[in-house]
């Protein structure tokens, strides 16, 4: 689709002008990236002697994650000298997934799926032209694509916000289980995510629609969750778009985010046609489970 003849951006973003609040937030997860394990599995390749799996990677990335915040307690005489070998084993991991991630994304070995067209047409713009963009992908996939295809006549700028780091810095890079505040972590690249965390809530809770596009929300990842929570028990939130073959699970954890009393709608979409294939909101008054806590208990 060329959204330079579907929509008249000047006009509608003139008349977008009044209502600015009317805007919808993507947050895009590895599942809207097409081979986004593979060049991440390449980089762990010297760390082991058979092939892993995502899940195995998941586990081995989780354990050094959990080695860093052990070393650094005081645990013996040898703390020190197994912190910094972890620290160092650290760095580089994060470097190799970044150079991976880099160069795959160049060959095109890692790219938007197909269905992220259509997601922009149906979802999107003919929603409203101003939206916002959340990637929990290290890559630079999506808001490439987005930009893509959009065109280069489209009056509102792509600028993605890397929950979980970007490849343009290998240090920012989020391992699986890590937090905002990790003892291993030091006080400037702790308050650079905290920035960002706080910049993403802002932006989610200042739309009216989210699609949540490949993303999966973990059960493990409770800070996703609670940034999401926060972001989605407001004033302004009126939908929440889940694009995902297997909605059912996620629109499952959606509901345990959300406030009953807010009366967000939940839809699980078809990622193949953009329709609406299942209204999973949950409509309760009464003391609700999900008191949105302030960014600080991050």
């Amino acid at each position: 689709m060329d959204y330079r003849t579907a929509v008249t951006f000047t006009d509608s973003l003139a008349h977008l002008a009044d209502d600015k609040q009317k805007k919808s937030v993507i947050v895009a997860g590895a599942g809207a990236v097409v081979n986004a394990w593979r060049p991440i599995l390449k980089a762990l390749e010297p760390w082991y002697d058979f092939p892993l799996e995502p899940d195995g990677a998941n586990s081995f990335l989780a354990r050094v994650v959990y080695l860093l915040r052990w070393w650094k307690t005081d645990h013996g005489g040898e703390a020190k000298q197994e912190l910094d070998s972890w620290l160092e084993k650290h760095a580089t991991i994060k470097r190799d997934i970044a150079w991976e991630l880099k160069l795959a994304e160049a060959n095109g070995e890692i790219k938007a799926r197909p269905s992220l067209a259509l997601l922009m047409e149906k979802l999107v713009v003919g929603y409203s032209p101003c939206f916002g963009l959340v990637t929990t992908n290290w890559d630079t996939v999506v808001p490439q694509a987005i930009r893509s295809v959009l065109g280069a006549d489209y009056e509102v700028c792509v600028e993605p916000h890397h929950l979980h780091g970007s490849v343009a810095n290998p240090e920012t890079l989020y391992l699986p289980s890590e937090v905002i505040r990790e003892p291993y972590r030091q006080p400037n690249a702790e308050h650079e995510i905290g920035v960002m965390h706080s910049t993403v809530i802002n932006l989610i809770a200042g739309a009216k629609r989210t699609i949540l596009y490949g993303l999966s929300i973990d059960p493990l990842d409770a800070e996703l969750s609670q940034v999401l929570s926060e972001a989605w028990n407001c004033s302004s939130m009126e939908e929440i778009l889940i694009v995902d073959p297997k909605h059912e699970k996620i629109a499952h954890r959606v509901n345990l985010l959300v406030a009953r009393e807010r009366n967000v709608r939940i839809v699980g979409i078809n990622p193949d046609t953009m329709a609406e294939e299942k209204d999973y909101t949950i409509r309760m008054r009464g003391k609700s489970m999900t008191e949105p806590l302030s960014i600080s208990a991050i």
